[in-house]
Formats: structure tokens, sequence, C-alpha cells
């Protein structure tokens, strides 16, 4: 009987191990919270005391630009995209310390998009417009065709490119269509595009029967 309580007691210890050591990996491979680079983000704590102060401690990047020794901050995250490391300790107003409470923080690069695609045509022919984008996909981008805002959504690839066709002017005289790229997302960061396209679509010669004269 003895022995078997004490297998029973080694089990349990081993279980407790486990379970321990489990959960310090769960915490250890906890997705970092995700934000977009050139963005101002809002952290804080809550604590069931009054009076304390908090340190905050961010290693790596970014800077913290208001509410320093408070129980929430701004955080400026600049230009540079990389994983870094926020701390926060608690001090009670009796000098006491709380445990020093971490995240992870993924700064992400914002996309850009980049539209190019001039030319010139005549009548019925085609030319392609290009957007080169940078960042992951799936992307999803505006755009606009002479002042008429366009969206296109779940992009794969890049470039992403589409065809303009001169296929209406019948006018007698030239007309131009304008492109400008807008803005481009991907991941849940937004930023503006660069670019434009400019097409001149040269009328189709109107000739007429032929005469005798």
């Amino acid at each position: 009987m003895k022995t078997f309580i004490t297998k029973l007691m080694k089990v349990a210890f081993l279980a407790i191990i486990l379970a321990l050591g489990l959960n310090a990996m769960a915490k250890a491979q906890a997705t970092p919270d995700t934000v977009c680079a050139e963005s101002n983000e809002y952290y804080a704590v809550s604590s069931d005391l009054t009076g304390s102060t908090f340190e905050w401690i961010l290693s790596g990047g970014g800077a913290i630009v208001s509410g320093a020794g408070t129980d929430s901050i701004t955080i400026d995250w600049g230009t540079t995209a990389g994983l870094y490391n926020l701390k926060v300790v608690e001090t009670s107003a009796d000098g006491c310390l709380g445990d020093t409470m971490e995240l992870g923080i993924q700064v992400m690069d914002k996309p850009t998009g980049v539209m190019s695609g001039d030319n010139t045509l005549c009548y019925d022919e085609e030319t392609d417009i290009t957007i080169d984008l940078t960042g992951a996909s799936p992307w999803e981008i505006t755009y606009s065709k002479n002042g008429v805002d366009t969206t296109v959504s779940a992009i794969g690839a890049t470039p992403y490119i589409f065809t303009h066709t001169n296929s209406t002017n019948t006018s007698g005289a030239p007309v131009t269509t304008s492109y400008v790229m807008g803005t481009v997302s991907d991941n849940g960061c937004t930023n503006d595009g660069t670019g434009s396209a400019t097409v001149t679509n040269n009328p189709k010669p109107q000739t007429s029967g032929i005469r005798h004269r």
C-alpha cells in the first residue's frame, strides 16, 4: 500500500511539473502584438491599488511620448520594423513592487504601391497600367480613373496590372485618361501610394467613302 501511495505521489508531482512547464512554454510562444510602423499606439494596465506608479521599459525601438509613470502610455513606433519588447512594473504607494508584465510587439513595415504606365494609343490599341507593390499579400489598393475611385481587394502577387483600351474615342481629337494611385493596405497596415499614368487616346480617323470626281 505504501509503495502504491509513493508511486501515486510521484505521478502527481510529475504531472504538476509538466503542467508548469507547458504553461511557461505557452507564454513564451504567445503571438506578439502587431502594429504598423509610423503609428502611435496606446497601452495600459489596471491595478487593484490606488496611488501606484508604473515604470515602463521599452527595448528595441519606438519612443514613449506620453503617460510615463502612469498606468497608460502612448508609443510612437517610428519607421523601423522589428520585434520589440515592452515591460511595466508597478510600485505601490507603500513602495512594494508588483510582477513585471511583458508584451512582445511586432512592428510591421507599411506597404507601398507605385503606379506607372504613361502611353499614347491609336484607336482600339491597349496598354498596361502597372502597380508595383511591397509588403505581404493579400493587398488591397485604391486608384482613381479621371477622378472616379476604384478599389481592388485580395491581390495575391506583385505587380498588379490592369489594361486600358482606347475603344471609345471617335471625337476627332485626342482624349486624355488620367490614373492616379490611391492607398495600399496589407496585414492591417495602410499607406498612401505614389505614381500615376496618363494615357493619350488618339481618335480613329473618320474617312469618307470614295467619291469619283
